[in-house]
Protein backbone atom coordinates (compact mmCIF):
# COMPACT_ATOMS: atom_id res chain seq x y z
CA UNK A 1 0.00 0.00 0.00
CA UNK A 2 2.67 2.27 0.66
CA UNK A 3 4.59 1.30 -2.42
CA UNK A 4 1.11 2.35 -4.28
CA UNK A 5 1.16 5.75 -2.53
CA UNK A 6 4.88 6.43 -3.30
CA UNK A 7 3.85 5.56 -6.84
CA UNK A 8 0.96 7.88 -7.47
CA UNK A 9 3.01 11.03 -5.53
CA UNK A 10 5.88 10.40 -7.79
CA UNK A 11 3.76 10.51 -10.89
CA UNK A 12 1.74 13.37 -9.75
CA UNK A 13 5.35 15.44 -8.42
CA UNK A 14 6.56 15.01 -11.94
CA UNK A 15 3.53 15.34 -14.42
CA UNK A 16 2.70 18.39 -12.50
CA UNK A 17 5.44 20.92 -13.68
CA UNK A 18 5.39 19.43 -17.51
CA UNK A 19 1.45 20.17 -17.40
CA UNK A 20 2.13 23.70 -15.85
CA UNK A 21 5.05 24.26 -18.46
CA UNK A 22 2.80 23.01 -21.53
CA UNK A 23 0.52 25.86 -20.37
CA UNK A 24 2.72 28.22 -19.13
CA UNK A 25 5.13 29.34 -22.39
CA UNK A 26 6.15 32.44 -20.74
CA UNK A 27 3.37 34.10 -22.96
CA UNK A 28 1.48 37.49 -21.06
CA UNK A 29 0.13 38.60 -24.31
CA UNK A 30 -2.20 36.88 -27.09
CA UNK A 31 -3.02 38.19 -29.95
CA UNK A 32 -5.40 36.57 -33.19
CA UNK A 33 -4.83 38.68 -36.03
CA UNK A 34 -7.33 38.77 -38.63
CA UNK A 35 -4.31 38.28 -41.71
CA UNK A 36 -1.63 35.70 -41.52
CA UNK A 37 1.91 36.86 -41.39
CA UNK A 38 5.32 34.75 -42.43
CA UNK A 39 6.63 33.75 -38.67
CA UNK A 40 8.70 36.76 -37.44
CA UNK A 41 9.15 38.71 -34.67
CA UNK A 42 9.11 42.11 -33.67
CA UNK A 43 9.34 44.67 -30.17
CA UNK A 44 6.53 46.39 -29.59
CA UNK A 45 6.64 49.07 -26.47
CA UNK A 46 9.28 46.85 -24.66
CA UNK A 47 7.47 43.46 -25.48
CA UNK A 48 9.03 40.86 -27.83
CA UNK A 49 6.18 39.80 -30.42
CA UNK A 50 6.42 36.32 -31.99
CA UNK A 51 4.03 35.55 -34.51
CA UNK A 52 3.38 33.27 -36.69
CA UNK A 53 0.31 32.61 -39.14
CA UNK A 54 -2.43 34.50 -37.52
CA UNK A 55 -1.22 33.50 -33.66
CA UNK A 56 1.26 35.79 -31.90
CA UNK A 57 2.30 35.70 -28.29
CA UNK A 58 4.10 38.07 -26.54
CA UNK A 59 6.40 39.01 -23.10
CA UNK A 60 5.38 41.85 -20.64
CA UNK A 61 5.79 45.37 -21.85
CA UNK A 62 5.55 48.08 -19.58
CA UNK A 63 2.43 49.75 -20.79
CA UNK A 64 -1.70 49.01 -20.70
CA UNK A 65 -2.74 46.59 -22.60
CA UNK A 66 -4.69 49.29 -24.61
CA UNK A 67 -1.82 51.12 -25.60
CA UNK A 68 0.29 47.41 -26.31
CA UNK A 69 -2.58 46.52 -28.33
CA UNK A 70 -2.59 49.98 -30.69
CA UNK A 71 0.88 49.37 -31.44
CA UNK A 72 0.85 45.89 -31.90
CA UNK A 73 -1.71 46.33 -34.81
CA UNK A 74 0.56 49.20 -36.66
CA UNK A 75 3.30 47.08 -36.79
CA UNK A 76 1.26 43.44 -37.31
CA UNK A 77 -2.00 44.47 -38.48
CA UNK A 78 -5.86 44.07 -37.23
CA UNK A 79 -6.36 42.03 -34.51
CA UNK A 80 -9.52 39.67 -33.92
CA UNK A 81 -8.66 38.90 -30.13
CA UNK A 82 -5.95 40.53 -28.38
CA UNK A 83 -5.46 39.31 -24.53
CA UNK A 84 -2.77 40.75 -21.60
CA UNK A 85 -2.43 37.83 -18.49
CA UNK A 86 -5.59 35.85 -19.80
CA UNK A 87 -7.87 39.05 -19.95
CA UNK A 88 -9.05 39.62 -23.15
CA UNK A 89 -9.97 43.26 -24.52
CA UNK A 90 -13.61 43.93 -25.18
CA UNK A 91 -15.17 44.23 -27.80
CA UNK A 92 -15.17 48.33 -27.84
CA UNK A 93 -11.51 48.69 -26.46
CA UNK A 94 -10.63 45.75 -29.58
CA UNK A 95 -12.17 48.57 -32.28
CA UNK A 96 -10.27 51.38 -30.63
CA UNK A 97 -7.39 49.19 -31.08
CA UNK A 98 -7.69 48.08 -34.57
CA UNK A 99 -7.98 51.96 -35.84
CA UNK A 100 -4.85 52.07 -35.41
CA UNK A 101 -3.64 49.39 -37.95
CA UNK A 102 -2.02 50.14 -40.71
Amino acid sequence: MLAGALAVSATLFTAAPQAYAAQSDGAFYRAELVQPVEARRSVVRDAMFMCSGTECTGTKANSRANIVCASFVREFGAVASFSAEGEALDAKALEKCNSRAK
